[in-house]
């Protein structure tokens, strides 16, 4: 059954893999005193931004200054069909953020309409998370917004009861796990590395509780992580585990270690010339990389239950990626406790529908066509070394370009 679910896999990860990006915005909307003016924020993810470079020509134009641009022409409140008038525009940039801001003073007394179309042409599956508040930083409403679904109109009851916040958050914890294709791309590499059903729910374990510790970490304050370098660190852990997968099986790990040596050595070479994580940092990951194949290479005893403890590791970065998201959304300062436990909940609900869907595919196409087990070999490395690839992409794209 594991070789036809990785059957499987690797013929339905390549449509979103060659697809353009997902890509993630997020808009904030706190109202003012009078309830007529909003506040608004609207945040890209830096490394989004990147991958729309490539896709027109900005005429020399800055990252900032485009989605500056971009916001202030196709991000607009309207009042009964009458755009509101924009003031006090500015536009700032984080490490792993691309920010515009503006006030929004909206006529009359009908209810307000937020219209995006801002960045859906260059990136048809984008989506964009957008979240209002009361003036006095209570939570009035939520909506996520693509491509066919650009206009909302915002509510004028704040809705703040227990059960709407924790099937609100649930919601958001599903879709970005379910929609979030770098962790699905990790939880695949895992799928690869790990035979048995039970070595599996120990492992993908290991990863629940690596992310929930350090999601309630950054959302309580209390760790304040370099958004940019989680980023590119989700990617190279897709790459590590998907190698290790075709690597261990062919036992050998100490070549792989050897080109990760190499590889992390000439990348510290050019953290130095050019910007990117410091020299310090590169050389830390690539020992630490290094060290762990050399001592698995020889596969001893202990190495089923090191893997857990890897996936825990390797989830304490990914739960970094899950609240830098979270953050941007905002949460309900008096029901902070109930969103982060029900946002966490739903990460692992999404995680655990996309293993049982891949299931109940597999038992069908087994029945369908038992032969298909005699292709799983080529399969797992094909699909292995395509995650490879695509973590190493990740990682270079976004932690040096």
């Amino acid at each position: 059954m594991r070789y036809g679910v990785l059957w499987l896999i690797a013929l339905l990860l390549p449509a979103p893999l060659f697809a353009h990006s997902l890509g993630e915005s997020y808009g904030v909307l706190r109202a003012g005193p009078g309830e007529r003016s909003f506040t608004v924020t609207y945040n890209m993810r830096r490394d989004q931004f990147l991958q729309l470079a490539e896709l027109q020509n900005f005429a020399n134009q800055t990252p900032l200054n485009i989605v500056a641009s971009v916001v202030g022409a196709r991000y607009q409140l309207y009042a009964a069909d009458t755009p509101c008038e924009k003031t006090r525009l500015a536009a700032t940039e984080t490490s792993a953020f691309l920010q515009a801001s503006f006030v929004a003073t909206c006529p009359g007394s009908t209810s307000v309409e937020l219209r995006n179309d801002a960045f859906f042409e260059l990136l048809p599956d984008h989506l964009h998370f957008v979240r209002v508040s009361t003036s006095d930083g209570g939570f009035a409403g939520e909506r996520v917004l693509d491509r066919t679904h650009r206009s909302w109109v915002l509510p004028e009851t704040p809705s703040t009861s227990l059960p709407d916040v924790a099937m609100r958050y649930a919601r958001l914890g599903i879709s970005h796990m379910t929609l979030g294709f770098d962790h699905l791309a990790f939880l695949a590499s895992i799928l690869l590395l790990v035979g048995g059903f039970k070595p599996l729910i120990f492992a993908i374990t290991g990863f629940t509780v690596g992310h929930s510790i350090t999601l309630a970490l950054a959302v309580l304050g209390l760790a304040v992580p370099d958004g940019q370098l989680v980023e590119a660190l989700i990617g190279l852990t897709i790459a590590l585990v998907a190698a290790e997968s075709v690597f261990r099986r062919q036992s050998r790990l100490g070549t792989y270690a050897a080109v990760i040596v190499g590889s992390g050595a000439a990348l510290c070479l050019f953290s130095v010339l050019r910007r990117g994580p410091d020299p310090l940092t590169m050389a830390g990951i690539t020992l630490f990389f290094a060290a762990y194949l050399l001592l698995t290479r020889e596969r001893p005893a202990w190495l089923p239950a090191m893997t857990p403890l890897l996936t825990a590791f390797f989830g304490l970065i990914h739960g970094f990626g899950f609240a830098g998201s979270l953050l941007e959304i905002g949460l309900p300062v008096n029901q902070l406790a109930v969103a982060l436990l029900l946002f966490n909940l739903g990460i692992e609900l999404g995680q655990l529908l996309m293993v049982a869907t891949l299931l109940a595919i597999l038992l069908l196409l087994i029945r369908i066509a038992p032969a298909i087990t005699a292709v799983q070999v080529p399969a797992r490395n094909v699909l292995a070394s395509a995650l490879v690839a695509l973590g190493m992409f990740w990682f270079v794209d976004r932690a040096f370009m």
